[in-house]
């Protein structure tokens, strides 16, 4: 049997065609604030929404910023886990449940009380229930991920190296070699396989269109043949239109994660991550469109043949959101960008496609 990564979208799967990157640029420092919501490790200096409760002397949420205190932030000291709390928050707890593609009909799934329509927004997940952060938190050139992070990773199984042929996917994996994941500390569930029900690839899918773009509309769906069971190793990923967030900015850091070449040997056993640039399409030095996107350019930091489908990801206040897929690059850790499907582009082609 053989593997090839895509990425978890509750009980949907975006897959994807070619491909290749690589580690790690420099991996965040993330923490969680008093609030529990996840944030940024920086210096006090740097984080605009704690320093105005100095600045403009706000005692009542004095103790707020001394308990976001946090180690190993970049900068000058104190550092501080920054989000955009100003205080103390009351903060409702993840419970996980059953939303995209339900199978039966007691899925936990809304309809309309007037129309008894489903409402297709329901389908998707939103935060807190998607995008996860593992608490502890070579790809080509990167490190080895945490058991229970990228939970919404998946590896694809099928019968020849070509890849023509998916039987089935494997949810909640982290050693693909072994049948439990231990560290030192713990072990996680085995992983779980799942059959395949059907598959929607794009329908303008070109691997090279008429103007000269490679891989245009490099993107499918996935309906596995069952719930996907969430746990901890098992959770979906937030979708770019859950959230607004600000536009991508040059330089701004995306992170990669997968089971692809590390720089020894084709397919590494374990999960690995590695943070990679935004660059923006007219410096990409390849032919691009529009719903596709740039990032790398880092000398042994990139994705790599088997990170194909695999996710590139933001890391946003609430959690983590897909931005792109892993489409195709040249060569591995060069110095040069990496093409990925640019997600947003497809949010309404992923609704209009997903059904209950």
């Amino acid at each position: 049997m053989f593997y090839k990564n895509a990425f978890l979208i509750v009980k949907l799967i975006v897959l994807l065609n070619t491909l290749r990157h690589s580690e790690a640029y420099g991996v965040t420092k993330h923490c969680y604030n008093p609030n529990g919501r996840l944030g940024r490790c920086m210096s006090l200096y740097e984080c605009e929404t704690i320093l105005k409760i100095f600045v403009h002397q706000q005692s009542d949420a004095y103790e707020f910023a001394r308990k976001s205190e946090c180690a190993n932030g970049q900068g000058t000291k104190p550092y501080v886990c920054c989000t955009a709390d100003t205080g103390f928050t009351d903060r409702t707890e993840y419970r996980g449940h059953r939303v995209i593609f339900p199978n039966s009909e007691e899925d936990d799934i809304r309809y309309d009380a007037n129309d008894q329509k489903l409402k297709q927004t329901d389908l998707f997940p939103k935060y807190p229930n998607c995008g996860h952060v593992a608490i502890s938190n070579k790809i080509y050139g990167g490190e080895e991920a945490e058991l229970t992070e990228f939970a919404w990773l998946a590896n694809l199984e099928y019968k020849t190296p070509s890849g023509n042929l998916v039987v089935s996917l494997r949810v909640g994996d982290h050693y693909t070699q072994s049948y439990t994941d231990c560290n030192q500390f713990h072990c996680i569930d085995p992983f779980q396989r799942l059959g395949i029900e059907k598959y929607k690839v794009h329908e303008n899918f070109q691997s090279i269109s008429s103007d000269g773009i490679r891989n245009y509309n490099d993107i499918a769906l996935i309906r596995t043949s069952r719930d996907i069971p969430f746990k901890d190793s098992i959770q979906p990923v937030c979708l770019p239109d859950v959230e607004l967030l600000s536009p991508l900015k040059a330089g701004m850091s995306l992170t990669i994660a997968g089971w692809g070449h590390n720089g020894t040997v084709k397919y590494t056993n374990e999960k690995r991550k590695v943070d990679v640039p935004y660059v923006e399409n007219h410096n990409c030095r390849l032919k691009v469109s529009d719903s596709q996107l740039c990032a790398g350019g880092v000398y042994m930091k990139d994705s790599c043949t088997g990170d194909s489908g695999g996710a590139l990801m933001r890391i946003s206040p609430n959690g983590w959101i897909i931005e792109g897929i892993v489409s195709y690059g040249r060569g591995c850790g060069l110095e040069q960008p990496a093409v990925y499907t640019r997600v947003r582009k497809y949010i309404q082609w992923i609704h209009d496609n997903v059904t209950p």
